[in-house]
């Protein structure tokens, strides 16, 4: 293995840092006032000065979580840091359930389906210690299972309402990635 696999990023097998529970993080705070468990020592003494501070927070805190109008769920250059073992299918399908009906979910995902056999980026990263996955169409379309397709569906990302974008466009196998649009009914 050469000592970069990208310019300027130097592969590691090193274990990441430990976390020091011992300093407070925001989002274990959030957590902790929002109820939950992954909160240490630090993290609720802060979140009771934080409380002291402004009684209202934890009100502000959930009223910042209640999504009860449609959005847009937007998960680009995302899905494909996590690897099969981590279920993303069924994370993604969680998020969606916390969506207000006539939300949008819309996801780019890179794929090896234009690149000849081993081709692609994917090694590399996975050498450096980085989880890199690319999914074919029929994975990247479980994505969006029990939701209604916007037109033109799910098509090569340089291909996605290309008609109004400047020509030529990129190849499939110059963008390598599957983007698409849903609407949750």
């Amino acid at each position: 293995m050469s000592a970069t696999w990208f310019p300027g990023i130097t592969p590691s097998r090193e274990m990441p840092a430990e976390i020091d529970t011992s300093v407070a993080h925001p989002a274990r705070v959030y957590d902790y006032i929002l109820g939950g468990k992954n909160n240490f020592a630090a993290d609720q003494a802060a979140a009771r000065a934080a409380l002291t501070a402004n009684p209202a927070l934890a009100t502000a805190m959930l009223e910042n979580r209640a999504v009860a109008k449609p959005v847009a769920l937007v998960l680009a250059g995302i899905l494909h840091f996590i690897p099969d073992s981590d279920r993303p299918h069924d994370i993604v399908a969680r998020l969606v359930a916390a969506l207000a009906p006539g939300s949008y979910l819309a996801i780019q995902h890179p794929t090896a389906d234009f690149y000849p056999p081993g081709a692609g980026t994917a090694a590399a990263y996975q050498r450096a210690g980085i989880a890199f996955q690319y999914r074919i169409r029929e994975e990247f379309a479980r994505f969006f299972t029990g939701l209604e397709l916007v037109p033109p569906g799910i098509v090569p990302m340089a291909e996605w309402r290309a008609e109004t974008e400047p020509a030529p466009r990129p190849a499939p196998s110059e963008a390598s990635a599957y983007a698409a649009v849903a609407r949750k009914n």
